[in-house]
């Protein structure tokens, strides 16, 4: 087996894979374990066991709570394993869930919310490979009253523009809509920060309309609500939501594409005189 050790609160996750699936693929344990580390942490902390398996057979004799099978003749074996982690996640950490991106920028942390094809991950790929921000996760970020957590998650980028680059590509999957996905690993991340700054509902849009505006607290707190994948009990849900927008800033985002999204970005978020 190969581990992986991460500590988060009060506890230690560890990442047991087999070894013949490690290095089926190494490249890619390594970009969904990049956060962890390889040896064990000492301590007097629970441990949470997760297993990556070619079957759950191997596993009988233990009765194991979380674990995925990986099979390779599946060509979405890679999109399933980030989705079986992603729950996996959502079942032991202590947080909300929202569904976006999160990603450092020019000194501020900006959370991306926004229902599927929106662009968020599109976003978050130039504004972290092209544009060189650091990049916390996508598609699924961890929201706790002490911090925002993150896992760098390989980006599952769908747009074929981008898919060309091989920038930082580790590999293809295919995603349960049986759609062809590109996988993209932002070299520059961090596995977590204190506190969001700034949060953008982006909207991809293809009639040229570029525009973005401020947007209220309560309009901005019924957003996250529309955004969220699940949580532990709605009074800890209502208390972090505000929690995380008292003192950000929130702006509602059209644009055409990325590059445009980032100068309008840069000129309102970071008060910068830049023309589209």
């Amino acid at each position: 087996m190969r581990r992986f050790f991460r500590k988060i609160f009060d506890n230690i996750i560890c990442v047991s894979v087999d070894s013949k699936i490690y290095n089926y693929d190494p490249t890619m344990f390594e970009a969904l374990f990049r956060t962890y580390e390889s040896h064990p942490i000492l301590g007097t902390l629970g441990q949470i066991d997760y297993y990556v398996v070619p079957d759950y057979k191997e596993l009988t004799t233990k009765n194991y709570t979380y674990y995925s099978e990986c099979n390779f003749e599946n060509p979405n074996w890679r999109f399933r394993l980030i989705k079986d982690l992603e729950m996996f996640y959502a079942k032991v950490l202590d947080s909300i869930v929202v569904h976006g991106s999160c990603i450092r920028y020019l000194g501020k942390n900006i959370l991306l919310l926004g229902a599927r094809k929106s662009g968020k991950t599109t976003l978050t790929h130039y504004l972290s490979i092209k544009e060189n921000g650091t990049y916390i996760d996508d598609d699924c970020v961890y929201i706790n009253k002490k911090l925002i957590i993150g896992f760098a998650m390989p980006l599952l980028i769908r747009d074929s523009s981008i898919c060309n680059d091989t920038s930082f590509f580790i590999a293809h999957t295919i995603d349960t809509d049986g759609i062809d996905r590109t996988l993209f690993l932002p070299p520059r991340y961090l596995s977590c920060v204190s506190k969001i700054d700034t949060i953008i509902f982006p909207t991809y849009n293809n009639d040229g309309k570029n525009e973005i505006r401020q947007v209220s607290r309560d309009e901005s707190f019924k957003k996250i609500l529309s955004n969220i994948r699940s949580h532990n009990n709605m009074i800890n849900l209502f208390n972090t939501c505000k929690q995380l927008i008292r003192g950000c800033t929130c702006f509602e985002l059209q644009h055409t594409n990325s590059e445009n999204a980032c100068v309008m970005i840069e000129k309102e978020v970071y008060n910068e005189t830049l023309e589209i």
